[in-house]
């Protein structure tokens, strides 16, 4: 019993953290995604 309790919550863990993990990657690619769009904006107010 104490067995499949470790393991249930391993399993738990293990999906935390990949929810964490693409939270992360989607938030990431997110930002990079608005500094291009401030890049473009700065190049069309320097011409």
């Amino acid at each position: 019993m104490g067995l499949m309790i470790f393991v249930l919550v391993l399993l738990m863990m293990l999906l935390l953290s990949a929810v964490i993990f693409a939270l992360a990657k989607i938030s990431s690619g997110d930002r990079k995604r608005e500094d291009t769009e401030q890049e473009i904006f700065i190049q069309r107010a320097g011409k």
